[in-house]
C-alpha cells in the first residue's frame, strides 16, 4: 500500500501585531507516492485549516466555514507537487490581547490511506491591542 506523506510548512508574519495585521503562509506539499485529492475549502478556511490555542492551550474558537460549493472541484495534488495558501487576518477581531500559537493541519483528505493527518509546527504569537 502507498503512504500519503504530506509535509506542511505554515509561518505568520508578522507574529506580533493586531489580529488584522496578522497573516498566515502555508506549504503543503506531497512527499507520499500517490496523489491525495482534497476540496480546496479544506485548506483554504483558516477555521478547517488552522488550530490556534491561548496560552494556556484552550482552543480559540473561529468563526465557522463556509458552507462547501456543492460544484466545487476536488484537487489532486500529486506527488511532489504542493499547494500554497494564505491567510490574512486569520485571527478575529475579538480576539483578547495575549499570547497564542497556532499551525496549520490537514485532516479528511482522500487518498490511500483516508485517516492521513499533517500538522506544522506551532509558531508562537503576540496579539496586541
Amino acid at each position: 500500500m502507498s503512504r500519503v506523506t504530506i509535509h506542511i510548512q505554515f509561518e505568520v508574519t508578522p507574529t506580533k501585531g493586531r489580529p488584522e495585521e496578522l497573516v498566515g503562509h502555508a506549504h503543503f506539499f506531497n512527499q507520499g507516492v500517490a496523489p491525495v485529492s482534497f476540496i480546496p475549502v479544506q485548506l483554504e478556511s483558516a477555521s478547517l485549516a488552522l488550530e490556534i490555542v491561548d496560552r494556556e492551550g484552550h482552543p480559540v474558537l473561529l468563526p465557522p466555514p463556509p458552507v462547501p460549493d456543492p460544484s466545487a472541484t476536488t484537487v489532486n495534488l500529486a506527488p511532489n507537487e504542493s499547494y500554497l495558501v494564505d491567510y490574512p487576518g486569520f485571527l478575529p477581531s475579538w480576539t483578547q490581547p495575549g499570547e497564542y500559537r497556532v499551525r496549520a493541519q490537514l485532516t479528511g483528505v482522500a487518498g490511500p490511506d483516508p485517516d492521513t493527518a499533517a500538522a506544522s509546527d506551532w509558531i508562537a504569537l503576540i496579539v496586541t491591542a
